[in-house]
């Protein structure tokens, strides 16, 4: 069995084996999105064992477009979450902390120092080497399946 074929979303036929929806609540099957931001593990290491007993299934969903965009987005809402439990942690110092704590809580939330952007300088070398991989990836697995739809071809640099 494919493990893509776990999910209701993925591309290809559906039949008995689909446990998983990718971002809906749906009978019978179990909603990833939620489960992931409720296992609280950005890495999705948790989630892979917990869900699926084993991180190689979840290392190869991670290699399928379809996924990968679908657990950025599960990421970023998790980020989003564990923001908002530390900012309602702050406020608690701030309401009820010693006064060294309190006033440093409550300048953090004066000042929504969770919002932020670290200055950030230009990409390291791996750091763009690693996004020229993915899209080269990208781009030759957009290849695959154009020829594999029709046998279309993409021509590459013509006019």
């Amino acid at each position: 069995m494919k493990t893509a074929a776990l999910f209701l979303e993925a591309p290809g036929e559906k039949g008995a084996d689909v446990k998983f929806s990718l971002h809906n609540d749906v009978e019978g099957l179990i909603n990833a999105r939620r489960s992931f931001v409720h296992e609280g593990d950005p890495t999705g290491y948790s989630w892979a064992l917990k869900y699926l007993d084993s991180y190689r299934h979840f290392e190869r969903l991670l290699e399928s477009t379809w996924f990968k965009e679908a657990f950025d987005q599960w990421v970023r809402e998790l980020n989003m979450k564990n923001r908002a439990d530390a900012i309602h942690k702050i406020k608690q110092i701030a309401d009820e902390g010693n006064d060294t704590q309190a006033l440093q809580a409550s300048k953090y939330l004066a000042e929504a120092g969770w919002d932020k952007q670290a200055a950030r300088g230009r990409p390291s070398k791996e750091e763009l080497k690693g996004e020229l991989k993915r899209l080269a990836n990208l781009s030759e697995q957009t290849n695959e399946d154009l020829e594999r739809i029709g046998g279309l071809k993409l021509i590459k640099g013509g006019k």
